[in-house]
């Protein structure tokens, strides 16, 4: 076993879910085969870890040696620093919730003024974070 998520699922009654290193391993090794990370990757660990998809946001780029970047708290809360920790830390892959990317289009399009969001749901688009632009897709994982 590698965790154990809690959850209450439809019955509102806490359980525990076990989550099996086996799952785990193929999760991260069908994620490295169908999304490989670029040379330059940067990757942000945000999720909680008693999510499912906790383990690769810890370890996906870790074991293949990109760096990544734990946010904090206060930078998830606040769209304007969750923004500004993208582009200094020069993040390029992020799996996010609705709610963040939202923060993001909307941070985005203040900083810019009319240029238009930087994060754009169908395809990249110039902005100032300029290692950091990437398409919001449908899969996994929002890439550059």
């Amino acid at each position: 076993m590698f965790h154990i998520v809690y959850t209450s699922g439809t019955t509102g009654n806490p359980k525990g879910v076990r989550i099996s290193r086996r799952s785990v391993r193929g999760r991260l090794e069908w994620m490295w085969q169908d999304h490989p990370f670029p040379d330059d990757a940067v990757l942000a660990v945000q999720k909680s870890l008693a999510l499912v998809a906790s383990p690769w946001e810890l370890l996906g780029g870790l074991l293949k040696g990109i760096p990544s970047v734990v946010l904090g708290t206060d930078e998830l809360l606040d769209p304007v620093l969750f923004a500004a920790a993208v582009e200094q830390e020069r993040i390029t892959h992020l799996f996010l919730t609705p709610q963040l990317i939202a923060g993001l289009l909307e941070e985005s399009a203040n900083t810019l003024a009319g240029t238009g969001p930087c994060w754009s749901p169908v395809a990249p688009t110039p902005c100032r974070w300029t290692r950091s632009c990437a398409s919001v897709r449908s899969g996994p994982t929002p890439r550059c």
